[in-house]
């Protein structure tokens, strides 16, 4: 925790909670996470810290596209051999 601020653990546990969901959005603007990106580097976060973070957002976000899909195949296969 920092000195300079009882809040400081807070604020930057809200930063990535808000970098996250600029990311799992999938927000067109990158505006809002380079601007981000500053902050928390601002805030002590080093580069390698925040791209491995990314890789590890947008991976999941993958891996749950993928899961839903691989739901709704399963749900469709399921209905066509309802009818068969």
């Amino acid at each position: 925790m920092s000195d300079l601020n009882i809040f400081y653990d807070e604020w930057r546990e809200c930063l990535l909670a808000h970098y996250e969901y600029i990311l799992r959005e999938g927000e067109a603007d990158t505006k809002n996470e380079k601007s981000l990106v500053e902050v928390l580097n601002t805030t002590g976060f080093a580069e390698s810290e925040i791209s491995t973070l990314r890789a590890a957002i947008l991976g999941s976000v993958e891996s749950n596209a993928i899961d839903e899909i691989a739901a709704e195949v399963e749900i469709v296969e399921e209905n066509r051999t309802r009818t068969d």
